[in-house]
């Protein structure tokens, strides 16, 4: 992916209700996001499957590489994936936030 300067989720901002994302051998790098989500972000009822994927060197106040806001609502399974060399300005409050 091209990196990307964004509020939320800038590699990849998934907000709609029950929508349904699959991703295979994909890399989400170098985003910046100012809020939450600098590589991939998740809100709403969303059924997210990850395989084969890296997500690395994003930044975010919350959640650098991912954040899950609804964690009560979304399913997201990833198998297989790297998750590495993101950063998070802000830790607090944000048990979602890899």
């Amino acid at each position: 992916m091209v990196p990307f300067y964004h509020q939320y989720g800038a590699g990849l901002d998934i907000q709609s209700p029950s929508t349904i994302v699959t991703m295979t051998d994909c890399t989400i790098s170098e985003n910046t996001a100012v809020n939450k989500g600098g590589g991939l972000h998740i809100e709403g009822s969303a059924t997210v499957t990850v395989t084969s994927c890296i997500i690395s060197e994003n930044t975010a106040s919350r959640g650098g590489g991912l954040h899950i806001t609804d964690l009560a609502t979304s399913t997201v399974t990833m198998t297989n994936c790297t998750i590495s060399k993101n950063t998070a300005a802000n830790v607090s409050g944000s048990p979602s936030g890899f």
